[in-house]
């Protein structure tokens, strides 16, 4: 007679938040470890991994320029369910000013670099408000408003253009284009910290 081979399905189950407590949907939660497996939290926040055999595994939520407290949980399975493996948003401290070193190309004067002077003045989550300098190499004095994570940026001719960042781990990205009356098109990427 062949022996009978038990194998023990359990579930790893948690849920996401952001840092005010809010069900944060939309994460990507990654298990590894004897198996691997993806899912994505659900409208309220939850996540949960089922069909799993005793070991030790690792979880991981991940979302581009979110950052998570813990940013990994150790799970062991040992013949039960695992729960309550919770994650919480970080929000990191942006307020200050950034000096960024930006790279550029300009259709008449060709590559050329920068220097970019941003300053956050007030953040609540990941919502930001303050001011932007741009020197340019089509106008040296373009000013812009940061609203939420979009930048308004005013050239002296009236032409508005738009440009976006992306904070995380306290290092800015920033990249944008912006033209004049006379067409003179550049286009900007900017990397830096506080």
């Amino acid at each position: 007679m062949i022996p009978t081979q038990i194998i023990y399905a359990y579930t790893i189950s948690g849920k996401v938040k952001t840092a005010t407590g809010a069900d944060l949907p939309g994460i990507i939660v990654t298990l590894s470890g004897p198996s691997s497996k993806a899912v994505t939290t659900n409208s309220n926040g939850n996540y949960s991994f089922s069909g799993f055999s005793n070991g030790s595994y690792t979880v991981a939520p991940s979302k581009f320029d979110y950052l998570f407290t813990p940013e990994i949980r150790n799970v062991t399975v040992n013949g039960s369910n695992v729960t309550g493996r919770n994650f919480t948003e970080s929000v990191p401290d942006l307020t200050g000013t950034w000096n960024l070193s930006c790279e550029g190309y300009n259709i008449y004067n060709g590559y050329s670099t920068a220097s970019l002077s941003m300053i956050i003045t007030n953040q609540t989550g990941g919502t930001f408000t303050g001011s932007i300098n741009i020197p340019a190499p089509d106008n040296p004095a373009m000013t812009g408003v940061i609203n939420g994570n979009q930048i308004t940026i005013n050239l002296s001719d009236q032409a508005i253009i738009m440009g976006t960042f992306s904070p995380s781990q306290n290092t800015m990205q920033l990249a944008f284009a912006s033209h004049n009356h006379d067409d003179n098109f550049s286009t900007w990427r900017c990397t830096g910290k506080k």
